[in-house]
């Protein structure tokens, strides 16, 4: 992704600074996914999976998910 950044305008090389701010931007992104993830993908169960379809299996992956985001 940050070789977008260097080698964008023709072909021309980007100062470094810029290449940086790229790859910041990338781990921000990237952190933010993982940090936001556990707590939608609960949410998530919660609502898209029937109350009788929950096993004991779905309830523990649900607590470990609970406990995690």
């Amino acid at each position: 992704f940050s070789l977008m950044f260097r080698y964008a305008c023709n072909g021309q090389l980007i100062s470094k600074d810029v290449a940086v701010i790229g790859d910041v931007a990338v781990a921000v992104v990237i952190a933010f996914f993982v940090c936001w993830a556990p707590f939608h993908t609960q949410r998530l169960m919660t609502i898209y999976i029937p109350q009788e379809a929950w096993t004991p299996e779905l309830l523990t992956i649900q607590t470990y998910i609970f406990y995690i985001s």
